[in-house]
């Protein structure tokens, strides 16, 4: 049965040590000044009420489009006025300003993209859950390992979209920051992970063959059911797309199949030219 606390003096003792948000629900608009004093009032009231209760975060889902994708860049615009203006606000009182990401929803201004931590997290369920369709017998736990570290260079090179980061200064930069992280651990794991990382950018192995068309399966997925957002912002051509991703048919052909069928559908339907 769910329980609801009317307050925080109601919170079992037990939960006193983690951390405390309160979520602002509902879902709004932002493509007006009308809308945008909504999100401001919203805000406002977060702010006090995590001051007054000892609340440490405030998560706010991020603004709702509905079915008309073309006012997505506008609400965007609005949406880091918002943030300009409070993040600071929220940070002088010691308070967290959250985003409650809709990654995967179709109807939000973030759909389509993920950040590096849902990335992660999709390629490694992505890949226990395809680890069967493999043309060559593979470690499903290595193939983990390098899914979670293949993008830590990125950290310091910056995030480029793939059909313009595969250039050798690019990777280069990638690798320095990955060993600038990895030097971090204790002796001997720096080259243990670096070698994992060299081993996926290469792709000779059937581990790093799979990791690699697994990679590439959640983004595109996004940006399909994303009307291609993505792809067009950055007038990637269907050709690239196909030229690209064929190499998930070097970790397994039934992926690639199957993946193939929906890139020509997206071409039928014209998200992809």
């Amino acid at each position: 049965m769910l329980r609801t606390f009317q307050s925080l003096k109601e919170i079992p003792d037990f939960m006193s040590d983690f951390r405390l948000t309160y979520h602002l629900g509902g879902l709004y608009y932002l493509n007006s000044d009308k809308d945008l004093k909504v999100y401001n009032d919203l805000l406002e009231e977060g702010l006090e009420i995590a001051t007054s209760s000892g609340i440490e975060d405030v998560s706010i889902h991020p603004p709702f489009i509905g079915e008309d994708i073309s006012l997505r860049d506008l609400s965007r615009e609005y949406f880091k006025e918002i943030i300009k203006e409070w993040l600071p606000k929220y940070k002088n009182e010691g308070i967290g300003l959250s985003l409650e990401t809709h990654v995967s929803a179709e109807y939000f201004i973030f759909n389509g993209l993920e950040d590096y931590a849902e990335h992660s997290w999709h390629v490694c369920l992505s890949a226990l859950m395809l680890k069967d369709y493999t043309d060559e017998k593979i470690n499903i736990d290595k193939v983990i390992k390098m899914l979670l570290i293949h993008d830590l260079g990125e950290i310091d090179s910056g995030d480029i979209i793939i059909y313009e980061s595969e250039k050798t200064e690019l990777k280069e930069n990638e690798a320095d920051g990955v060993r600038r992280l990895l030097d971090i651990l204790p002796d001997g794991k720096t080259e243990e992970y670096m070698e994992l990382w060299y081993e996926f950018e290469a792709g000779k192995t059937a581990d790093s063959k799979f990791a690699k068309a697994i990679d590439r399966i959640p983004p595109l997925f996004h940006n399909l059911y994303g009307e291609g957002h993505g792809l067009k912002k950055n007038n990637i051509s269907k050709e690239k797309v196909f030229s690209l991703n064929s190499r998930i048919s070097e970790g397994s052909q039934k992926l690639w199949q199957a993946i193939e069928a929906k890139l020509n559908e997206a071409v039928s339907n014209g998200i992809l030219k």
